[in-house]
């Protein structure tokens, strides 16, 4: 489905390292990775805002920031709540508001995505694909039409 999504997208590929490595397979050792690979290119490691406060369950997670700068994105109303005192200092410390900033260094910043968005959770997307009532703006065509020939969430 991803791969249908992007199709039409020629500034994207999918990259598959995660899935075919062997064992478990961590944020840490991808951006180890791709950095190895691109060498100097700066890297944004892109996520939601829960994924972002939850950071510090991830494994090595405070090493992340040596390898890339962390985008993410919120839901319109949410309110962003750093638990985790060592994290909440990171934020405050590497914080940019201005996106030009991530292009001072390779790694360690974090921006907010300040673009607009649907709030819409998956959850609910779901529940539109079970009643046959999704609204045309919220997939892509051909990830629509694949959802419905191989039946995918009418599965009990």
């Amino acid at each position: 489905m991803l791969q249908l999504a992007v199709s039409d997208q020629i500034a994207m590929r999918i990259d598959d390292r995660e899935i075919v490595r062997a064992g478990p397979s961590y944020t840490i050792d991808t951006l180890k990775s791709l950095k190895n690979e691109f060498g100097q290119h700066i890297l944004c490691l892109i996520m939601g805002m829960d994924a972002f406060v939850s950071l510090d369950t991830w494994h090595q997670w405070d090493s992340i920031f040596q390898y890339a700068h962390i985008v993410y994105s919120r839901r319109p109303g949410s309110e962003l709540k750093i638990s985790n005192d060592k994290l909440r200092k990171l934020y405050n410390d590497r914080f940019c508001e201005n996106p030009r900033d991530l292009y001072q260094s390779t790694a360690g910043s974090i921006f907010e995505v300040p673009a607009p968005q649907l709030d819409i959770s998956s959850t609910q997307v779901r529940e539109w694909l079970k009643k046959k009532q999704i609204p045309a703006e919220v997939l892509p065509e051909k990830v629509l039409t694949f959802i419905r020939k191989e039946g995918i969430y009418n599965r009990h």
